[in-house]
């Protein structure tokens, strides 16, 4: 039994499966979480007693997919890690409008004591 999958040319796999997964990246999916699923289905031919070639070959087919998985994590920790450089950023200009604001509210009643 031969199965095979034929793509157009311009049908980018890699893109469709970063694409599909991507909010999965974002909440942590990674490289071993490919590994776990591809030990899933070796186990589970296994089990069906599939011939080991076989089995192998399915492996095969699966393979070149898992650095998908490594550049979708990659990609993912790195938004994270600019979305909390942002965060702090806007914090601390948070924290130096309001600290100016305390000075001029200082300025201010210190000013307004001395005219009394």
């Amino acid at each position: 039994m031969a199965f095979s999958v034929r793509f157009p040319q311009d049908f980018d796999v890699e893109k469709v499966i970063a694409d599909k997964h991507s909010r999965l990246f974002s909440r942590g999916l990674d490289e071993s979480h490919f590994d776990m699923v591809a030990a899933h289905f070796a186990a589970t031919l296994r089990d069906l007693q599939v011939k080991p070639d076989l089995i192998d070959k399915a492996i095969a087919v699966l393979a070149p997919l898992r650095p998908i998985f490594q550049r979708g994590a990659r990609i993912h920790q790195r938004i994270k890690a600019k979305k909390k450089k942002t965060i702090i950023r806007l914090a601390l200009v948070a924290a130096a409008i309001a600290i100016v604001a305390i000075i001029i509210i200082i300025i201010a009643i210190t000013v307004s004591r001395q005219e009394s």
